[in-house]
């Protein structure tokens, strides 16, 4: 399947803006996330997690199995940070592509 030169620039558009979408409900998601971090300690061939809040705190507090969605939601809301800020370069060059993309001038050049 071949695209044409507009196809290729509505498809850049598009993305940009489902990519802006996407900041969007990961700036919220990652805003409502538990802050802090977590560690994790091996005792007797299990795991323990901590929740570590302040920075320069090296033990953190202790985290139940009851609790274990702080866990998770701090382990989400890491990945959310990572994919925010590849997202975010993804836009970055899109956006220098949609730029300097000119099929034009390589036609009036024929």
């Amino acid at each position: 399947m071949e695209l044409s030169r507009d196809d290729i620039k509505e498809k850049i558009t598009s993305r940009i803006y489902n990519y802006m979408n996407l900041i969007d409900e990961l700036t919220r998601k990652i805003k409502n996330a538990p802050k802090g971090n977590i560690r994790i300690a091996k005792s007797h061939k299990c795991n323990q997690y901590y929740h570590i809040i302040k920075r320069g705190d090296t033990n953190g507090k202790y985290i139940l199995k009851k609790d274990f969605k702080i866990v998770r939601g701090i382990i989400q809301r890491n990945y959310e940070e990572k994919f925010l800020k590849e997202l975010k370069y993804e836009i970055v060059v899109l956006k220098k592509f949609d730029k300097k993309y000119n099929p034009e001038k390589l036609e009036n050049m024929q």
